[in-house]
């Protein structure tokens, strides 16, 4: 049985025809008294080649007497597929770490990180079967140059969707800030001139139950807090029933701030709200757990995870009601009072921070206070 790809393939090095006839792995058999194997087997091509082209298709992938396999089969295009894949993947991966706005339509971690994976399964699956060593490993070189290209091209075509989005090249490294909070080389995040104070959670969330009360009593400083209202987490969730201040709908009028709530309405079950591509550029880039409570200041100053333990809310094993809270609020006494208070002031300094740096005075009522002054001396 006559190996049709390797006699290409041979042709395509430069062999001559006896030579090729002569190669045990062709496996060309002429019959006896037929003349010289070279002159034979050339014969043979060339009627086999005239066939495709009368049959409108291509002579390499035709099959004849004398035992031709389909050059174009599934099996060939492994191995040159899962070059492309690998390539295109691992050429993006790299161009969306040096540059992450070319990562906004997959995330290198795993949307991007999936299309090499298909690659390297092509890959293995093409050894497993042969396909590396067979017509699909003839076009390895096209297959790395495609590869090169389409991962060029998907970046190119991600940044340009990025941009257009409105979206800043965010870095994905951080430096740790006091408080738990982290510091971003980002251009500043603004919204109608005013640095963005952007919430991402859920009101079944204890964890954002519990913070949110420091949120609202910072916001208060910065302006006119409207839209909220009462609400508990979920029942069946830790810290059940943790008391909390819904900012799901609320807004701020403010000429120092500007207040983004993303936050799931539902305290039955933790829902994940609509983001913004913006939005969703921060949430992906420095909270790819899904981790809530979820802040970010300005475009630069992040905070993972609760402000406050949901364990201050329920000191017997029972959540306290709200009317407690306030209550112990309005008397600025007590532990709940106390973890209240050192979340917000961590938060005021931070957007004081934040409108220092956007060439906006902060309120006196928060650079007055001592406590946020000193917080406000130690961000970077």
């Amino acid at each position: 049985m006559t190996d049709w790809d390797r006699v290409e393939r041979l042709r395509a090095k430069g062999w001559d025809w006896d030579s090729i006839a002569e190669d045990p792995k062709v496996k060309f058999a002429p019959p006896e008294g037929s003349g010289s194997p070279g002159r034979v087997l050339k014969s043979l091509y060339l009627k086999r080649r005239s066939r495709g082209k009368k049959e409108g298709s291509p002579s390499r992938g035709a099959e004849d007497s004398s035992g031709g396999s389909p050059r174009r089969n599934l099996k060939g295009w492994l191995f040159p597929l899962g070059v492309l894949f690998a390539i295109a993947g691992g050429i993006w991966i790299a161009i969306a770490f040096s540059y992450p706005l070319a990562a906004q339509l997959l995330p290198p971690i795993p949307g991007i990180l999936l299309v090499v994976i298909v690659g390297l399964a092509l890959l293995g699956a093409s050894f497993i079967t042969g396909a590396a060593t067979g017509s699909g490993h003839s076009n390895w070189h096209k297959a790395v140059a495609a590869g090169i290209a389409l991962g060029l091209v998907l970046s190119a075509g991600a940044a340009v969707w990025a941009v257009s989005e409105g979206i800043p090249n965010l870095t994905a490294s951080t430096t740790s800030e006091v408080g738990g909070y982290e510091h971003a080389s980002n251009p500043m995040w603004k919204s109608g001139g005013l640095p963005v104070f952007f919430f991402y959670g859920s009101v079944a969330c204890p964890f954002c139950s519990a913070s949110s009360w420091a949120v609202r009593g910072a916001l208060e400083q910065f302006g006119n807090l409207s839209g909220w209202g009462y609400l508990s987490s979920n029942p069946n969730d830790v810290y059940p029933n943790t008391p909390e201040v819904d900012l799901s709908s609320s807004s701020l009028a403010s000429s120092y701030i500007t207040w983004i709530p993303a936050e799931g309405a539902n305290n039955q079950q933790i829902t994940e709200p609509p983001l913004t591509p913006v939005e969703n550029a921060y949430v992906t880039t420095y909270d790819s757990g899904g981790g809530i409570p979820f802040y970010v200041i300005g475009g630069v100053y992040i905070h993972a995870g609760t402000l406050i333990s949901p364990a201050v809310f329920s000191p017997n094993g029972s959540a306290l009601s709200y009317q407690q809270v306030e209550q112990d609020i309005q008397s600025q006494s007590g532990p709940v009072y106390q973890a209240v208070l050192n979340a917000q002031n961590y938060l005021e300094a931070y957007l004081a921070v934040a409108c220092k740096d956007a060439g906006i005075t902060p309120p006196a009522s928060v650079t007055s206070n001592s406590a946020v002054v000193s917080i406000m001396n130690q961000i970077s």
